[in-house]
């Protein structure tokens, strides 16, 4: 064992490449001209990918991909109450609430189909996951 791996452990590369081996995936080796290092499992037609996405604050992010079919075109954003948000519905922004009063309290849902948000809402565990998140 070298000492950097003692020091730091398995790097991701070797992490990663042991990933896709138990999940019968692929390990995608990144480098300078040949894109990011990732893993890519296929299941079924669709080929589910994991990567990282770093921000220019030195953070990095991992970044699981899956294709999604949305024949209807519904789209949504949700994010956390900010200090600008009653400015922003005052103005006329809009702001689906979906009848959990704390929940609506703490976020801003806009989206092209007020029914079909509260659908996806109405899932408690869905709304405990995301009011434990820091950011959203």
């Amino acid at each position: 064992m070298s000492f950097l791996k003692g020091l730091f452990g398995p790097s991701k590369e070797e992490i990663w490449s042991q990933l896709s081996r138990e999940i019968g995936g692929e390990f995608q080796q990144g480098g300078f001209l040949s894109g990011k290092t990732s893993v890519q499992a296929k299941t079924g037609d669709w080929i589910i990918t994991l990567d990282t996405v770093s921000h220019g604050d030195d953070r990095t992010f991992t970044r699981l991909r899956a294709p999604y079919v949305n024949p209807e075109g519904f789209t949504f954003e949700i994010y956390r109450t900010h200090v600008f948000s009653g400015l922003e519905t005052a103005l006329g922004a809009q702001d689906i609430e979906i009848g959990d009063p704390r929940f609506d309290q703490d976020f801003v849902i806009k989206g092209n189909s007020p029914r079909r948000v509260r659908h996806r809402f109405a899932n408690e565990r869905i709304r405990t996951l995301l009011r434990e998140q820091r950011k959203v």
